[in-house]
């Protein structure tokens, strides 16, 4: 499972309704941004959950950690927005997704750390189908361009 971040992230918008340019200008923007950091913070070198080598399976487990935790870092940023209200609906779907891949990198890195692979590969497959389902939307869309 590759270690990606949500691309979706928007800096702080205070209590105003952004309009819809707006509102994709943050997101791409902080989109990149995110993005920039796991490229720069998570060490993917060798990280290899179906590798025999435990020191493959250990650099795994403390790379998909941390992808986590700037998701999760990710997320309070995007609860902060103010959304057009055309996109409300959608952006609030893709946050409860974005909260269901904060949990299944957190168990990845906890099977990873517990040695268990098969355990791994299950969750990267769930954390797949749930990257498929952000990429289906059109906001989704957008945040493809910054991967």
């Amino acid at each position: 499972m590759a270690v990606a971040v949500v691309a979706l992230t928007a800096c702080g918008a205070g209590s105003k309704r952004l309009n819809q340019a707006e509102f994709e200008a943050k997101v791409h923007a902080l989109c990149s941004e995110y993005t920039g950091r796991a490229r720069g913070e998570i060490d993917v070198e060798g990280a290899d959950p179906d590798s025999p080598s435990p020191l493959a399976l250990a650099k795994f487990s403390r790379g998909i950690e941390h992808g986590a935790q700037l998701l999760a870092e990710q997320g309070d940023a995007l609860r902060k927005l103010h959304p057009p209200v055309q996109t409300a609906a959608e952006f609030e779907r893709i946050l409860a997704v974005q909260a269901q891949l904060v949990d299944a990198y957190s168990r990845a890195g906890r099977a990873a750390r517990r040695g268990d692979r098969a355990g791994v590969k299950t969750i990267g497959r769930e954390v797949e189908r749930l990257y498929q389902r952000v990429f289906s939307t059109p906001l989704g869309r957008l945040t493809l361009e910054c991967q």
